[in-house]
């Protein structure tokens, strides 16, 4: 394959030639979606570009079982957000949002940074 990219490009040629060329990295990622329960996915990174800390992510399924819960978060009209305490329909969370203006969203982010300054604070005594 690096043959044949080589011999369709100059400048291909040149970066792996040169060593510019960063590795795509792989991993598996579990995640427990509220609407289908829990899905594997094989996350593939990229370098986009000449940036290397421009990356691009991709997700596709790990297994049949992951595949198939894919294709049905597809078609699901309202999805279910947040963990077992908060879980609610999307469509809540946006009807929230656009009541409150996203009030509340920006008052517990202003908490967490007054958390955490007053934290750093409080190790440095």
């Amino acid at each position: 394959m690096i043959a044949r990219l080589s011999g369709a490009g100059e400048e291909f040629a040149g970066l792996w030639a040169g060593g510019d060329v960063a590795p795509h990295g792989t991993h598996m990622k579990v995640i427990r979606h509220a609407s289908v329960g829990e899905v594997r996915l094989v996350s593939t990174s990229l370098v986009v570009g000449v940036a290397p800390e421009t990356r691009i992510v991709v997700y596709t399924p790990a297994d049949e079982e992951s595949r198939r819960l894919t294709a049905v978060l597809r078609t699901v009209h309202d999805p279910v957000l947040g963990g077992p305490a908060h879980r609610r329909p999307a469509s809540e969370a946006v009807a929230e949002l656009e009541r409150t203006g996203g009030r509340k969203a920006k008052a517990k982010a202003k908490e967490g940074r007054k958390g955490e300054g007053s934290e750093a604070a409080s190790s440095l005594r």
